[in-house]
């Protein structure tokens, strides 16, 4: 683990025979029942392949017909995202629907960025420091940085009301949203542009969460980003409830400086 770039790509039945073989039937960013809907002679059949291509890629040994030895590298890094101290999310989602995740996962020995870069490939970075966590978050937001306008308006608005005109924006609800957002005491061009962007552009969302080999989790912080390539609106929960949120419009550094805070208390947690 002394290197320090290190990635490992695994197809989907490859990471699920591994994760059967390390006692868990799933991790962050896969469905809670990954076989949900599938026979069990089709999950038998690809879990039988994915081992078979894990020993093939010399990532296992079999040592006998009921025994194999895993690869510590490999233990480690998927290891960590199994069972993290504390885990970063980082997700955009885009008008039809479609999100692009990438999970941090801590341990007080080792950090981990676990994506899927294309449909049923899945992969693990190892992240050396801090240094390299902040570059990888700021990646997974660069196209935050094409909004560079930002102006004086901010204020304090209902979780529920900003979900709802979250929903409204994408489903072809935008003059209520628009609506609900002016009775809300926001100005008519402000909301305009916000619910522009709602519906046209990307909302981001990044979670921290720590504490999460306690049989509650300890503590989570959330950042919404709303942007498009002109305009940037950062929500930030302005208590443990969450129930209000603090909307800011800034430029697209502010935002992706928003979310480093966060990296910066997934590394703490995870001490």
């Amino acid at each position: 683990m002394a290197r320090n770039e290190l990635v490992l790509n695994l197809t989907r039945d490859e990471l699920l025979a591994l994760l059967q073989l390390m006692g868990s039937s799933t991790m962050n960013g896969l469905p809670e029942d990954p076989f949900a809907g599938v026979t069990e002679k089709e999950r038998a059949e690809r879990l039988s392949a994915g081992l078979e291509t894990l020993i093939n890629r010399e990532l296992i040994t079999a040592q006998d017909s009921d025994s194999v030895l895993l690869d510590d590298t490999l233990v480690a890094l998927v290891g960590s995202c199994v069972l993290p101290s504390a885990s970063l999310v980082v997700s955009g989602l885009q008008p039809d629907g479609s999100a692009d995740p990438h999970f941090f996962n801590a341990t007080p020995d080792i950090l981990v960025e676990h994506s899927s870069p294309r449909l049923a490939v899945y992969s693990f970075a190892y992240l050396p420091d801090a240094a390299a966590l902040q570059a990888r978050v700021s990646a997974a937001l660069q196209a935050l940085l094409a909004a560079q306008k930002h102006g004086d308006f901010h204020g304090l608005w209902p979780d529920a009301l900003l979900a709802d005109v979250f929903r409204l924006s994408r489903s072809q609800g935008q003059e209520t949203a628009v609506s609900n957002l002016v009775h809300a005491q926001w100005p008519r061009a402000e909301a305009e542009a916000f619910v522009a962007t709602c519906t046209a552009g990307t909302i981001y969302t990044a979670l921290c969460a720590w504490g999460l080999r306690s049989e509650q989790v300890a503590g989570t912080d959330t950042v919404v980003v709303v942007s498009d390539q002109q305009r940037c609106w950062l929500l930030e929960p302005q208590d443990a409830t969450g129930a209000t949120l603090k909307v800011r419009a800034v430029d697209g550094q502010t935002a992706v400086h928003a979310v480093l805070v966060l990296a910066q208390r997934l590394m703490a947690a995870a001490r």
